[in-house]
């Protein structure tokens, strides 16, 4: 059975030691998603990626950014 993109993402997160106890886990999986759907996302991600990300999980664009800081 073939892995979807998310579930690639979140197995090479665990490879790099990133735990999914943090908040951050699903978020950063999320962020690489849109980064890889839209490559032009990078130049800014705070005003691109964050916003995006925060309203699909109901919090902040701060929020995601100190998660992410965080894992």
């Amino acid at each position: 059975m073939r892995k979807t993109q998310t579930e690639r993402i979140c197995d090479l997160l665990s490879q790099l030691g990133a735990s999914d106890n943090y908040n951050g886990y699903c978020q950063a999986a999320y962020a690489v998603v849109l980064a890889v759907e839209n490559p032009q996302r990078l130049q800014l991600v705070t005003k691109r990626i964050y916003p995006q990300v925060a309203d699909y999980y109901l919090t902040t664009p701060r929020t995601v950014d100190r998660n992410l800081r965080t894992l």
